[in-house]
């Protein structure tokens, strides 16, 4: 995270999040990396690609909103509302 612009925009993340990277205990940490996968190099790929503009490339929005549809998270919500 070396210029400005990568600088404000993880200080932008941080607010959203309530938290910067180092904020984060080791064990919550470990946890994420046990319950997502994700590591702090995966972590530092993922700000790089945001900071590139990778994620708002046409194909790349395709590949996440299916992504999202189909995961076992929002499918369990829509499960749950259509009970109630």
């Amino acid at each position: 995270m070396g210029t400005v612009k990568e600088k404000k925009k993880l200080t932008a993340i941080s607010k959203v999040l309530g938290s910067t990277p180092f904020d984060i205990s080791r064990e919550g940490n470990e946890k994420m990396q046990k319950d997502l996968g994700l590591t702090p190099e995966r972590i530092a790929e993922i700000l790089t690609r945001i900071n590139e503009n990778f994620y708002d490339r046409e194909d790349v929005l395709q590949v996440v909103a299916e992504r999202i549809l189909r995961s076992p998270e929002l499918q369990e919500i829509i499960k749950k509302s259509h009970l109630e």
